[in-house]
């Protein structure tokens, strides 16, 4: 296993990189910190240092310890909303996100219906939040809403409409902000909040659209991206390739699906740090 420490610099300039035998293994060492100055003395681990300054250390030995007990998926769901019954309230379609409140309660992106639904702990619907439209606190037709925590704020992302909505508590609306969109940015996605309220966000290259003869294979890339908790954009660092595309036209339609198999990279804040696992690529980023 190799472990790539890039010198203190600025961040937009500045990654760090993990190799790693297992997901597991790898994503354990780099939240405890496998890159300190200490993991150097510890035993099988060598130190050393390439020519751009970059240091690596390398062991043949797991970082981390066993489990003392076998880990086991229970067979039964803790918790189940969704059923087939006449009340719509647990009729879900073209479900985008959900998140667990901490206190228990279960907030659900239903996209097919353009609104949130809210459960109790024990599945029990409670309330819907927001509609279809452009306005406050409305979903836009073909948006997938994603949730997110940050300040006691509960945000849903309208992403057709580069903006996201505020709830408090309660599930009233407090406000709906809306990135500052730029030539080189058209369309940012949300992916996080940072400790500190920034915005994570990840944008396409160029005006992103979807475009090639029947039949062939298209990539895409994105680009990362910051943005102050008013959605004000901050600046651009980092890059990575897109799954890739094949363009099937049916008639005069044509979609843009992804090859099967194919893994999308995944892009997560971190603290005030960001991860990057590059699709199928056997290491980790830490920017």
């Amino acid at each position: 296993m190799r472990v790539a420490s890039a010198p203190q610099c600025a961040p937009s300039h500045c990654a760090k990189r993990f190799g790693r035998h297992t997901f597991a293994v790898i994503l354990a060492a780099s939240v405890a910190g496998c890159a300190d100055d200490r993991a150097a003395g510890a035993p099988g681990i060598v130190a050393e240092s390439d020519s751009a300054g970059i240091r690596i250390l390398t062991t043949a030995s797991p970082l981390v310890a066993a489990p003392t007990a076998p880990l086991h998926v229970d067979s039964s769901p803790l918790l189940t909303i969704g059923s087939d019954e006449a009340d719509d309230a647990y009729q879900l379609h073209r479900v985008s996100d959900a998140l667990q409140l901490p206190d228990g309660r279960v907030v659900v992106s239903n996209a097919g219906s353009n609104e949130l639904r809210v459960f109790d702990r024990d599945g029990r619907f409670l309330t819907r939040v927001g509609r279809a439209g452009s306005g406050p606190g409305e979903f836009a037709a073909f948006s997938w809403p994603r949730l997110f925590r940050s300040n006691g704020e509960l945000l849903a992302t309208d992403p057709d409409l580069s903006r996201l909505h505020a709830f408090d508590s309660a599930f009233a609306l407090r406000e709906t902000r809306s990135f500052t969109i730029t030539p080189d940015i058209p369309r940012p996605q949300l992916r996080g909040i940072l400790d500190d309220g920034t915005w994570l966000a990840i944008a396409f290259d160029g005006s992103g659209a979807l475009r090639g003869p029947p039949g062939s294979v298209i990539g895409t890339t994105f680009s990362l991206a910051l943005y102050d908790a008013r959605g004000g954009f901050v600046r651009r660092f980092g890059s990575f390739a897109g799954r890739k595309r094949y363009v099937n036209t049916v008639g005069e339609t044509t979609h843009f699906p992804h090859l099967p198999f194919t893994v999308d990279a995944v892009v997560r804040p971190y603290g005030q740090q960001i991860l990057v696992f590059r699709g199928d690529r056997p290491e980790v980023e830490l920017w």
